[in-house]
């Protein structure tokens, strides 16, 4: 497919000159510039609808109940959705419920870690104070 490079062209909504994009080449009729683009686009769809007079007419019904379907399909995956989320927070909250007692017992476990460290700290510190008096009198 060979494209010719075309350096500049005139637009047909503003007139202005413009480089038209490499990749389209002469089949782009309309600068870059966002009114002209918008302008393009409003042109395009009337000339599709002059083309399609039908294409809306009687419709809505049909269109109202694919709507209808496509959203319920999308309530009903939100659902399942937000009720797996809600059957995962149950199970942590159960698997925490079990594990209630044992990190009781191992509170207590630590606490009396932490009074036994702390009474042989006061025992190795009297005895320090001990070896420390002694040696002040040698």
């Amino acid at each position: 497919m060979d494209m010719k490079v075309i350096k500049h062209q005139k637009c047909e909504i503003c007139g202005r000159d413009f480089s038209p994009d490499r990749r389209i080449g002469s089949r782009q009729k309309v600068c870059s510039n966002l009114a002209c683009q918008q302008e393009r686009k409003h042109r395009a769809q009337k000339n599709w609808l002059k083309k399609n007079p039908n294409y809306f007419k009687g419709r809505y019904q049909e269109l109202k109940e694919k709507i209808k379907e496509r959203s319920t399909k999308i309530e009903n995956a939100k659902s399942h959705k937000d009720n797996h989320q809600q059957n995962i927070q149950d199970e942590i909250t159960i698997s925490k419920n079990k594990l209630l007692p044992i990190m009781a017992k191992l509170d207590k476990f630590q606490d009396e870690i932490s009074s036994r460290i702390t009474s042989i700290k006061l025992h190795f510190s009297a005895i320090a104070d001990d070896i420390q008096d002694e040696l002040t009198y040698l």
